[in-house]
């Protein structure tokens, strides 16, 4: 696998999993490790897909963690990168290649750990009931058509469609424009650089001085 192929995200999430495994102590970076560092990227998509998919992030953390410490310590040795990573990074290109993906991403590594046999990362997640079916339906609400066409494209948590998807359920504002309810008054300029709410969208109490209709 072509390691110019992955997003920022995915190099960052494997740079993390190193960064893991010579925090616990281990000697071979593996899907776990992996895992814990896509749980817990800042700014990364897969927490909000695990919970878009009905599973809350926190339950998962705290059962990966469990597994992580019945993996052997060996204090003072280097760590080294195990076949089952490998094979995770070639099952998330066929992943990125099934999706008609150009680049490499998280949620092609978290699929791709689905494809492992007899792997810990994938008993973990197939025990909370995150099947493929499951994950690749969450998946679908959050990017829709859309793919993966450059480095930095990705899918980030804050501003974008994961938190629009997770708000939209207990606000209407975080629906598109043409679904929006009717407003009596002038309508309010949105923003989807703020991070003030889940969804992205300015809250009617942040709205502009001057609001402007949103396109």
């Amino acid at each position: 696998m072509r390691l110019d192929r992955l997003t920022t995200k995915a190099r960052d999430a494997l740079t993390a999993a190193e960064a893991a495994t010579r925090k616990h102590n281990h000697q071979e970076v593996t899907p776990l490790h992996l895992l814990e560092a896509l749980l817990t990227q800042e700014g990364g998509l897969i927490a909000a897909l695990i919970e878009r998919a009905g599973v809350n992030p926190g339950v998962l953390r705290g059962r990966l963690a469990a597994s992580l410490e019945r993996v052997p310590e060996v204090r003072g040795g280097d760590t080294y990168i195990g076949r089952e990573r490998k094979d995770l990074l070639d099952a998330a290109a066929a992943e990125a290649d099934r999706l008609k993906d150009e680049y490499i991403s998280t949620e092609h590594m978290l699929l791709a750990m689905l494809e492992l046999d007899r792997s810990p990362a994938r008993a973990l997640l197939e025990e909370l009931g995150l099947s493929r079916d499951v994950l690749e339906r969450a998946l679908r609400d959050i990017r829709g058509n859309q793919r993966v066409t450059s480095a930095g494209s990705g899918w980030r948590a804050p501003g974008s469609r994961i938190r629009a998807a997770r708000s939209a359920r207990s606000c209407s504002w975080a629906r598109p424009a043409s679904a929006r309810p009717s407003w009596p008054g002038p309508w309010p300029s949105f923003s989807s650089t703020t991070s003030t709410t889940w969804c992205g969208w300015t809250c009617p109490n942040t709205w502009r001085s001057t609001p402007s209709r949103a396109s």
